[in-house]
C-alpha cells in the first residue's frame, strides 16, 4: 500500500469541492504543466462510476482513469486495474 498525505490550507467544504467537483477536478488533475484535464465525468454516489480525461496538451498522448465510488462519505474508489484508493479529510 503506498500512503501519501498532504496539508491544504482551505476550508475543509472547499477541499471536498475540489475532489468531487468534475469542474474542479478538470483545474488540477493532470501530471505535469505540459498535460491538462479537458473533462472529467462522474457520478458521486455509491457503487458511481468516474471518468477524468487525462492528455498532454499536444495531444499526441492521453488516457482515461476510471474507477467506481465504493464509499462517498469518505470518499474511497476503487481503481479499473482494482487498485484501491481513499481520501481522508480532517481539519
Amino acid at each position: 500500500m503506498i500512503t501519501v498525505s498532504i496539508t491544504i490550507n482551505k476550508p475543509i467544504e472547499i477541499v471536498w469541492e475540489c475532489f468531487t467537483s468534475p469542474k474542479r477536478i478538470m483545474r488540477w488533475n493532470f501530471p505535469a504543466n505540459d498535460w491538462h484535464c479537458p473533462s472529467a465525468i462522474n457520478d458521486l454516489v455509491e457503487d458511481g462510476t468516474f471518468t477524468y480525461r487525462m492528455e498532454s496538451k499536444n495531444r499526441k498522448f492521453g488516457f482515461n482513469l476510471n474507477g467506481k465510488f465504493t464509499m462517498v462519505d469518505e470518499l474511497c474508489y476503487v481503481l479499473e486495474d482494482d487498485r484501491n484508493v481513499e481520501v481522508t479529510f480532517t481539519k
